[in-house]
């Protein structure tokens, strides 16, 4: 009877566990965040709640980001281009660091140029996965990218990606207006390794983000994935 019991208790452990293996699929382990980065991207309600509720544990919370296919995660702001490249979105020591805005940017979502850091962690954490977009049909077809700033939910088409050598080139964060803007945007538009769709008609009047993270096709290489704003749900 003991040892049938016992077999039982063995039984359901070994559920358990299977169960928990299962359900933790896509969980950045390190940081307890799920990647949830949908085919169609998130509704807002859900990137609100994940914001709400990691605005609570941090004060240095900005966003919450979703590259559908890529990442789902928050966006943070300390001031300094160092600390989140060492610390977690709970300021916790990490290796993995966090999804940071630059030093050079306001943590505004309203800036006409928004520059966005992240490790490229060879577990595929962060914005490991952001070479997807040097693919060509990846680059057009993938669904836009979603920002929650804490007010409003902002979707961004990707419009460029590029390859730039950190330390002689970099993103200009000076905040460029009317057609000094516009060629700017241009500018990186002409040096994306993808073509947009022949439908995508970029408004170079609006604001812009630009996500970057290391790569290794040469020394200090970075890799650039600028998008366009094009909507706003408030």
């Amino acid at each position: 009877m003991i040892k049938k019991f016992a077999m039982i208790i063995l039984c359901l452990s070994l559920a358990v566990t299977v169960f928990i293996m299962i359900a933790g699929v896509g969980q950045d382990t390190a940081t307890g965040i799920r990647d949830e980065s949908g085919t169609d991207g998130q509704d807002a309600s859900k990137i609100e709640q994940d914001y709400a509720q990691q605005k609570r544990q941090s004060g240095k919370t900005a966003a919450w980001l979703n590259v559908p296919n890529i990442c789902y995660y928050p966006v943070m702001y300390s001031g300094d281009n160092s600390f989140y490249l060492e610390h977690n979105h709970l300021d916790e020591p990490d290796v993995a660091g966090a999804v940071f805005i630059n030093k050079g940017c306001k943590p505004d979502f309203n800036s006409k140029i928004l520059l966005i850091h992240g490790h490229n962690m060879a577990d595929g954490r962060m914005f490991a996965n952001l070479d997807r977009y040097m693919g060509e049909d990846f680059f057009r077809e993938n669904p836009a990218i979603q920002v929650f700033d804490g007010g409003k939910l902002r979707f961004y088409q990707p419009f460029t990606v590029f390859l730039l050598e950190d330390g002689k080139e970099y993103i200009e964060l000076d905040q460029k207006s009317g057609e000094d803007h516009a060629a700017y945007l241009e500018s990186l538009k002409q040096r994306s390794l993808c073509r947009t769709d022949d439908n995508f008609i970029m408004d170079t009047d609006k604001n812009a983000i630009f996500l970057s993270t290391c790569n290794y096709a040469f020394e200090d290489a970075r890799l650039i994935i600028g998008a366009v704003e094009f909507e706003i749900e408030k």
